[in-house]
């Protein structure tokens, strides 16, 4: 496809693609990435505004994970009778005064020696709106980087992967299940996914404390300069500079010291995580917190996220009743540590929940404290688009709560990724 046709298929959303560093891909594979995540975008638009909340995942090109998160929120709105429109979904244009008005997507390309994982970064514009009985009861209008991460079925040497027992093949040689556990999947498995889809409102090094410092110092260089420009028709307005300037001095003096303490304990515990966890893409990691987030928000019953939520979430079910969206915030660790079997993780999150209060919606904003275990041997997540039991190798589906349907097992979901086992709002 070359550029013209490219821009008549897509040229509403945009105009043009800068592929970023190839990593030994052809040239034309952004051109496939970006096809995949266009076709995502267009079946979960669809499936949000028109399809019922079956169990059957009627989207071909997300993994499990992620489209459970998308279930469970579906099947809260329905409880609501929440209708969901997207009036707008659109790439937002990107100015660049040396190269006209182009809409851009950055992709980038992640291999930690395994599997190789895409990141489509777009700036994007969306406008939902929640409909009860032909009534705009809620809207959402959001300007933000959209990343789409997508898991390539391949590795980095061209082969593909066992979904059961991770073996590595040529996909001719999986046509009919795995010759090394003889387990049998269905060879869609290999098509490549989307993994997870994070709405950013700043980088991962961007969503602690350093902005919030930054806050500050913009509001004290506020207080000096803002007043300024009416000095000349009231003078009398002079006398806010030096009251804006004692005010958010002192609160510089009191929060900054501190948030600068608590961004350098996440600094030093986001390196050891990334040296235990070689390949580890923090944005990735970042994503999958938030679809088990997403779906404790979302969970009517504690078996609904037994799979991955390995702590009593009850008392926060009545509190989470009426959540109908919700998108993430701020993001600190507070503590890493590992004994012989494990490792964990303690942070902070903070997420933005829209309730539904019956004849209108109402944001408000949370801070989790969320605490996860992995196991201590370093696996990087290997489901393509199915978990299976590490019992007797039958698919295993998070719908049915990741428990086994032939022989019982629990599916163990801490040799793939993090659990939760510990979860409560502190704010």
């Amino acid at each position: 496809m070359d550029l013209q046709e490219f821009y008549n298929r897509y040229g509403r959303d945009i105009d043009f693609v800068a592929p970023g560093k190839q990593h030994g891909y052809v040239n034309g594979d952004w051109m496939h990435l970006y096809d995949l995540v266009w076709h995502y975008k267009n079946e979960m638009i669809q499936w949000f505004d028109r399809q019922r909340a079956d169990k059957e995942n009627p989207m071909s090109c997300v993994t499990q994970e992620h489209w459970y998160s998308m279930y469970l929120e579906k099947k809260r709105l329905e409880k609501q009778r929440l209708f969901v429109h997207h009036k707008e979904y659109a790439i937002v244009p990107t100015h660049y005064k040396h190269r006209g008005d182009f809409r851009v997507t950055f992709i980038k390309y992640f291999n930690d020696g395994k599997y190789v994982v895409s990141k489509v970064m777009q700036d994007t514009k969306y406008d939902i709106r929640y409909i009860r009985d032909n009534k705009v009861v809620g809207q959402v209008v959001r300007r933000c980087d959209i990343d789409y991460y997508v898991l390539r079925s391949t590795t980095g040497n061209g082969l593909y992967i066992c979904p059961n027992c991770g073996a590595e093949m040529p996909l001719e040689k999986l046509l009919d299940g795995c010759d090394y556990c003889n387990s049998k999947f269905d060879i869609s498995a290999y098509k490549d996914k989307v993994i997870s889809v994070n709405r950013v409102y700043g980088r991962h090094e961007q969503r602690g404390n350093r902005a919030h410092i930054g806050h500050w110092i913009g509001a004290f260089v506020g207080s000096i300069f803002l007043p300024a420009p009416f000095i000349q028709f009231f003078p009398p307005i002079a006398i806010l500079i030096p009251i804006g300037m004692l005010v958010t001095g002192v609160l510089m003096i009191v929060n900054v010291p501190k948030l600068s303490q608590e961004q350098d304990v996440h600094n030093h515990f986001l390196n050891i995580l990334c040296q235990n966890n070689p390949g580890i893409v923090m944005e990735e990691f970042i994503a999958s917190l938030d679809s088990k987030i997403k779906s404790v928000h979302f969970a009517e019953h504690p078996q609904d996220v037994a799979a991955f939520v390995k702590c009593d979430i009850t008392p926060y079910l009545p509190e989470n009743r009426n959540v109908i969206r919700c998108e993430a915030g701020r993001f600190m660790i507070q503590d890493y540590r590992m004994d012989k079997n494990y490792q964990y993780i303690k942070l902070h999150r903070g997420v933005r929940v829209l309730i539904d209060e019956g004849k209108q919606v109402k944001e408000k904003r949370r801070i989790l404290e969320v605490t996860l275990a992995k196991q201590r041997v370093y696996k990087h997540k290997s489901d393509i688009s199915m978990f299976t039991c590490q019992h007797c190798g039958a698919t295993i589906s998070l719908v049915e709560g990741g428990i086994c349907k032939y022989c019982g097992t629990m599916m163990d979901y801490d040799a793939y990724d993090w659990v939760i086992i510990d979860y409560q709002i502190v704010e």
